[in-house]
């Protein structure tokens, strides 16, 4: 019996452990995506501002610099780590899951891959903690390359054709946010 006990105190332990670690990836993929939403706002924002017809292509171009920043800084975002490990890089979490290609044309690679990494919090329940980058960030990076393009030509209503995109690329961060949130409240 004593060694039963044993056995099952350390399995609790352990289940304990992984759900500390599987929280930190969690909170530390939740923090990446929550700045990576606010540049997203902030594209949005530059994106109205560049649709009005009266600005002039010099005030276009300063628009156009500053998504091509917050492009950067969106590649920096999905190559977020925790411990030395890529968060968003599948399985692969040894290799940075984004390079930005400045071409032209502009293009984002994903090096990583679609692995679930899974955590058993309890007897035979697992909860997978991480979400690939190629599954959202993709949608975000193009709708920021479009923007950017749109603006460095001049071309106003591309520029406000460009905001659904971005609206739907938001709207993906956000789900996988609240998907984190969930798996979070969870654990």
């Amino acid at each position: 019996r004593a060694l039963t006990y044993r056995a099952t105190l350390s399995a609790g332990e352990q289940y304990l452990r992984n759900i500390d670690a599987a929280r930190a990836w969690l909170q530390a993929s939740d923090t990446a995506l929550a700045s990576a939403t606010e540049a997203l706002q902030r594209a949005r924002e530059l994106a109205v501002q560049g649709s009005n017809d009266t600005l002039g292509l010099d005030q276009q171009q300063a628009i156009a610099t500053e998504v091509d920043q917050l492009l950067a800084q969106m590649v920096a975002l999905g190559n977020s780590t925790l411990r030395g490990q890529y968060l968003f890089a599948g399985h692969r979490t040894q290799t940075a899951p984004f390079t930005l290609n400045q071409g032209p044309p502009t293009t984002v690679t994903y090096n990583g891959d679609g692995g679930a990494m899974l955590r058993e919090i309890d007897a035979g329940v697992t909860l997978q903690i991480n979400t690939p980058g190629n599954s959202f960030l993709p949608t975000v990076v193009t709708a920021l390359i479009n923007l950017r393009d749109h603006l460095r030509a001049g071309d106003t209503a591309a520029v406000r054709n460009d905001l659904p995109a971005l609206d739907a690329a938001a709207d993906t961060l956000l789900a996988v946010r609240a998907d984190f949130g969930a798996k979070l409240n969870r654990l």
